[in-house]
């Protein structure tokens, strides 16, 4: 019964974080998070031909990144599955490799660390 109630209270805990993340996606705050994630990982990707999936709502603010580039890479923009709820998919243009810096990726990611800081506050433990 327990560990039924606290997937319950860890589903309700994500189910609150996803409704921040959807009004965090609508500030500056959060534009400057992916601009930084994003950079950060292009510098490291090979010279090359890229698909990056993101928000129809944040597909020219994407142009206006990549145009100001000088890095010798191409990216074709596709729309992200709105559920996803922000953030970025990354993909080869083979496919043979996709990087997930979604919100509700980074989020799902962290899922179990999220589960076990809950269970260790609920029972008034300290984490390891």
């Amino acid at each position: 019964v327990r560990l039924r109630k606290d997937e319950e209270l860890l589903e309700d805990l994500l189910q609150g974080l996803k409704e921040r993340i959807k009004k965090f996606v609508e500030t500056e705050e959060y534009y400057s998070y992916i601009k930084e994630l994003f950079l950060k990982m292009v510098d490291e990707l090979e010279d090359g031909k890229y698909r990056l999936e993101v928000l129809e709502k944040d597909e020219l603010w994407w142009r206006d990144i990549l145009h100001q580039g000088t890095w010798n890479k191409k990216f074709q923009l596709d729309t992200l599955k709105s559920f996803r709820l922000g953030g970025f998919l990354l993909s080869d243009s083979k496919e043979s490799f996709q990087v997930d810096y979604t919100l509700l990726g980074i989020l799902e990611d962290h899922r179990y660390d999220i589960g076990k800081l809950l269970h260790h506050t609920l029972r008034g433990e300290a984490l390891e």
